[in-house]
């Protein structure tokens, strides 16, 4: 089943994915986001070797790694001393030549991802989104925001954990909820010595990710309920603030304690993170 016109609601990470893909095996693409300019903020992402594999697969790989940092290794510590108690590396299932997991920043990938579907073919309609639509089987018809519409073989829903594209198609189905867990990212020049992921496992977890380009990224997550309201009312010093006093507590004070560069760099890591946001809170849904 060749040649066939899909429409792609969304243009983020699931969305360009599955145009480049589908693009692939031959079928035209279209790609329509509401997001008038490809607002991406800068803040880094980890991804496993599921992802390196199916990057690989759609032919994204070597365009992929060539802004990410590549790495095999993962390193656990526990304990209010910071004792390693683990130090192993992950299975390269995209082949030997590749490694295992990568980081990169959010809007690097997202540029990767562009430029790997325009350059297969996708149209992009960005600003637009869809306002309806009416499947009878044999196609879709499609009624867009700027009031144009189109006909296609099918339509993937590619818009997020809020998908509108899910409600039109499954008016009842249960609605997200925050379940109270989220992570707080902040981008930072990278230590030499940082080749691998770090984690600091206790009541306040964290860890520190390498990055492409020079830059790694500290998380910290596992803060009680309502502390992301907090944290997202205060101004970046007050940020940096809680940041010091949680990663000072349990585990997570060996994090700031072996990257001193990390709690120095602090206050000026702000121009790493893009248009001034360098921390997210990110819902688990």
């Amino acid at each position: 089943m060749q040649d066939q016109s899909v429409l792609i609601v969304g243009g983020g990470i699931g969305g360009l994915t599955a145009a480049i893909a589908l693009l692939e095996k031959g079928h035209r693409v279209e790609v329509v986001e509401r997001d008038a300019e490809w607002t991406t903020y800068g803040v880094g992402i980890i991804q496993q070797f599921n992802v390196i594999r199916a990057m690989g697969s759609i032919g994204m790989l070597d365009a992929y790694l060539a802004k990410a940092f590549g790495f095999d290794r993962t390193t656990i510590f526990v304990g209010p001393g910071g004792e390693q108690a683990a130090d192993f590396e992950t299975p390269r299932l995209a082949g030997e030549a590749y490694p295992s997991n990568a980081g990169i920043r959010r809007r690097d990938l997202q540029d990767v991802l562009v430029k790997g579907a325009q350059d297969r073919g996708a149209r992009m309609r960005l600003g637009t989104t869809v306002e309806a639509f009416d499947d009878d089987g044999a196609g879709v018809d499609v009624t867009f925001s700027d009031g144009s519409t189109a006909r296609y073989d099918m339509v993937v829903g590619a818009d997020g954990v809020f998908s509108k594209t899910r409600g039109m198609i499954l008016p009842e189905a249960p609605q997200p909820r925050y379940t109270g867990q989220w992570v707080w990212r902040y981008n930072l020049p990278k230590p030499d010595d940082l080749t691998g992921i770090q984690v600091f496992v206790g009541p306040c977890n964290a860890g520190l990710v390498p990055l492409g380009q020079g830059l790694m990224y500290m998380f910290d997550r596992g803060l009680p309920r309502g502390d992301h309201r907090r944290c997202r009312r205060c101004g970046p010093p007050a940020r940096g603030r809680l940041c010091r006093r949680r990663l000072a507590q349990g585990p997570g004070g060996v994090a700031w304690r072996r990257r001193s560069r990390v709690h120095a760099a602090l206050g000026a890591g702000r121009r790493h993170g893009d248009r001034g946001r360098a921390g997210a809170c990110r819902r688990v849904d």
